[in-house]
């Protein structure tokens, strides 16, 4: 199992003096791997805490639950993650602050290293794309509401929370990003080494182009056997 990672603060936040509102993780054991990106949304105070925030309660409910939480119904698995979420952020929040200042979106991947199947979720405007044999495929494409994103601590976050089961097969991958990603995945330096999985090169080409919002991702290539 091969998982990589990138992140670059954009020029947005850089010339305000601010940092990466993105944060990534990711668990593996030997059955079975996960992986998490939270993009902490411009407009929250904080925002970049509300996306560690999110890390940290799927990390909760993966060490409670285990890989029985992926096997959930879709809609009682979208309350419990969406739920623990406002909890983690409720129990690291001052009294004066407010909840929807720690607004973030999120992805994330689990996958069965035997069997390849994968469940995929999503809520905001992120990313997931599944690395074949041919160019990425979009799954659980991003959605918004009004022009907006979902966030983590939107009223009602559960119920705009998509969950998709799939299928990877040896060699293939998942990839998770966020918006900033998703913005220039379509030019030609980029495309290219992402179809290629040059991550080395990808990662050099993000950081030579010009990036207004932050950018981030999230890859896992299973295995061949």
């Amino acid at each position: 199992m091969q998982i990589h990672s990138f992140s670059q603060c954009g020029e947005y936040h850089l010339s305000r003096g601010q940092e990466n509102q993105d944060q990534l993780c990711s668990w593996e054991t030997t059955a079975e791997a996960v992986l998490v990106l939270a993009d902490g949304a411009s407009g929250c105070r904080k925002s970049r805490e509300g996306a560690r925030l999110a890390c940290e309660a799927a990390g909760q409910i993966l060490a409670w639950e285990g890989a029985d939480f992926f096997h959930f119904p879709p809609r009682k698995l979208a309350y419990l993650l969406t739920e623990q979420i406002l909890y983690q952020i409720e129990q690291n929040k001052a009294p004066e602050e407010l909840l929807r200042d720690y607004g973030s979106t999120f992805v994330m991947a689990f996958l069965e290293k035997a069997t390849g199947h994968t469940t995929l979720v999503n809520l905001g405007d992120g990313g997931i794309l599944h690395l074949g044999t041919e160019k990425p495929v979009s799954l659980l494409p991003p959605r918004t509401y009004g022009g907006q994103p979902c966030l983590t601590t939107t009223t009602g976050a559960d119920r705009a929370v998509e969950v998709q089961n799939t299928q990877i097969g040896p060699g293939e991958g998942i990839l998770l990003c966020s918006d900033g990603f998703l913005h220039v995945m379509h030019k030609t330096t980029v495309s290219g080494s992402l179809k290629a999985r040059n991550w080395e090169q990808l990662d050099q080409t993000l950081r030579r182009i010009p990036l207004t919002d932050d950018c981030s991702y999230i890859t896992l290539i299973r295995d061949h056997r």
